[in-house]
């Protein structure tokens, strides 16, 4: 049996250790958490050469998962895949609304079926771009900060968390309808004739 009859010096020792372990279990549960970077934003690209201003989240995920085949051009379309990482399961999330596991059950059940064969799936950013550039058909997503002139952005026009392509600057501060309206109306606008 354990004796009540410790010494007072005893019992203030071990409420002062108790009281300092939930002071110091406070302070550490209230100190702000580190949060690690933001990953840049993803952009979905294609080659130089497709007119194709936009797509909607659903035609990306349709053209992916091989139910649309075409631009509306006409072109075949040609979807890349990243083989994996972080790029993928965001990708995966934002635009399939699939996880990596799910992605893959996907295509061994179309597989299976005889339906389709998954997209290619590359290594790296810098081979997905290689394939874009030679592939006008091509589809494909890197992440924001390897864009560059040898691919182009497409505008997703319902996945804000996407990277939209960057205005022109050519057609900056100009409206739907032409020039800005501070420019007031050109010659022929007004009706008269254009110097020589």
């Amino acid at each position: 049996m354990v004796s009540l009859k410790r010494p007072i010096a005893q019992w203030r020792a071990l409420a002062a250790f108790w009281l300092m372990a939930g002071v110091l279990t406070s302070a550490i549960a209230a100190a702000p958490e580190e949060t690690p970077e933001a990953s840049p934003r993803i952009a979905v690209v294609t080659h130089v050469e497709n007119e194709t201003p936009s797509l909607t989240r659903n035609e990306l995920a349709r053209m992916f998962r091989k139910t649309q085949t075409e631009w509306e051009d006409g072109e075949h379309c040609i979807p890349i895949d990243q083989a994996g990482g972080d790029i993928r399961a965001a990708f995966g999330r934002i635009v399939l609304e699939q996880s990596p596991d799910e992605w893959k059950r996907y295509w061994i059940q179309q597989t299976m079926t005889g339906n389709a064969r998954p997209p290619i799936a590359l290594d790296s950013s810098e081979t997905v771009k290689k394939y874009v550039r030679k592939l006008k058909g091509a589809v494909a997503y890197i992440y924001e900060t390897e864009v560059d002139d040898t691919v182009r952005v497409l505008a997703i026009s319902d996945a804000p968390e996407l990277l939209a392509p960057e205005e022109p600057e050519e057609s900056k501060g100009r409206g739907e309808n032409g020039p800005a309206a501070e420019e007031g109306p050109t010659p022929a606008q007004d009706g008269a004739e254009a110097p020589e």
